[in-house]
């Protein structure tokens, strides 16, 4: 009984029982310590990963937008690359999944899994969770604004005292002895010039800074672009007359006329106008934001006239995102003119492959933030005035081909 009595009463052993119920929270947060580092470094390399699957995303749409538009970007191939960066980049790190989206020419990557722990689990913390995102963005460099593709015929013609002025390159494919002809006073100039043919001057009329040869064949850049839905004809031979009209999008047929002292507003959508003009008759005006006019057929075009005025902005998303003027590729006969002392404020894309756009009698067309030209001639007569700004920054129209781009992280 003493040596019960003298084995209860001991107090040898205790530290032993003291370190042993202490060592479960030494453990966690020590070991923790460890496990937390190991998930900042799980986090680091997965962002490190994420980054570099975003980029890789994103030039690949930049890729497809300077060579075939906004409207041909192949999404599918952007997850591929950035599936395949991302497995690399990630190596041994771990076994992780990642999410793809997109919007417009943004790409966004996003991966969220569960880091085994090593010492945590002592206190029931089986894992860690390791959560990254990144998102990329091409950023269009349109150092050309003035695109002439006719391939062998005059490019463009400056006549009796007009004047082209832009704020960027002009670029004139033609190979044309006269790819550049301005005569009676006539001047151009652009931050740079570039032809495969040769100038013409006349008469005191200047080009600066001299032509240089165009560094590779262009030909027409948004030749994969499809054209608009077309049916039959909902409206034939239009007039309008009065200063609160609003049209719709639809097929136009024949000659659509804004008669003087009137005032036309297009709502947003798609215009075809088929076989005839849009004529803006003298005096009177038209104006419509997120709109495409596209014209196909016998004497097709846009016609502002003596006086008149038309603004436009170009569609701002879908398939013909950043058109604002389409002529179709087998209109030959079409032609877009501003004539008669009539102007146009242009903020978009002017597409005519096939046609020439005509500048006369002192018209003047200016680009409201931006405008981007692809025309097969340019053409100015009687003291027209041409003026092509650039201010992309501020825009909602996008931007329909660029002819270089570079890309950043935005997040």
């Amino acid at each position: 009984m003493a040596g019960l009595r003298s084995l209860w009463h001991s107090e040898r052993g205790n530290t032993g029982v003291l370190f042993a119920l202490s060592a479960v929270p030494l453990i966690a947060m020590l070991g923790g310590g460890v496990d937390l580092a190991r998930q900042n470094r799980y986090v680091a390399a997965t962002q490190s990963a994420l980054d570099a699957a975003a980029l890789a995303a994103a030039r690949s749409v930049a890729d497809d937008v300077t060579s075939k538009g906004l409207d041909r970007i192949d999404y599918g191939r952007a997850e591929e690359r950035a599936r395949a960066s991302f497995t690399a980049a990630m190596g041994r790190v771990a076994d992780a999944e990642m999410t793809f989206a997109h919007d417009g020419t943004e790409v966004a990557v996003s991966s969220i899994f569960e880091m085994p722990t090593s010492f945590l689990p002592v206190i029931g913390i089986e894992a860690l969770k390791v959560n990254a995102s990144a998102s990329a963005d091409m950023l269009s460099s349109v150092e050309t604004c003035v695109y002439v593709t006719a391939p062998s015929a005059q490019g463009v013609n400056l006549h009796a005292s007009s004047d082209l002025a832009a704020d960027c390159k002009v670029w004139v494919e033609s190979s044309n002895a006269r790819a550049i002809q301005a005569t009676a006073a006539s001047t151009m100039q652009a931050k740079e010039i570039c032809a495969n043919g040769g100038t013409f001057l006349w008469a005191t009329s200047t080009v600066s800074p001299a032509p240089e040869p165009c560094e590779h064949e262009l030909r027409d850049p948004l030749r994969a672009l499809g054209t608009p839905d077309q049916g039959g004809c909902d409206v034939t031979d239009l007039t309008v007359k009065g200063k609160g009209v609003r049209l719709r999008p639809g097929v136009y047929c024949g000659t659509t006329t804004i008669r003087p002292a009137s005032h036309a507003t297009l709502e947003p959508g798609d215009y075809v106008f088929r076989d005839g003009q849009l004529v803006i008759g003298s005096g009177s005006s038209a104006e419509g934001d997120d709109i495409l006019l596209y014209f196909r057929g016998e004497g097709a075009g846009l016609n502002v006239g003596n006086g008149a005025r038309f603004y436009g902005s170009g569609r701002r998303s879908g398939e013909f995102a950043g058109l604002l003027i389409y002529i179709d590729r087998d209109c030959e006969d079409c032609a877009t003119a501003i004539e008669a002392g009539g102007s146009a404020g242009l903020e978009g894309t002017v597409y005519t492959p096939s046609a020439p756009f005509l500048v006369q009698s002192h018209g003047s067309s200016l680009a409201a933030k931006h405008a981007l030209f692809i025309v097969y001639q340019l053409m100015l007569d009687s003291s027209a005035r041409f003026t092509v700004k650039q201010d992309f920054a501020d825009s909602e129209v996008p931007v329909a081909y660029a002819d270089s781009a570079s890309i950043r992280i935005v997040k």
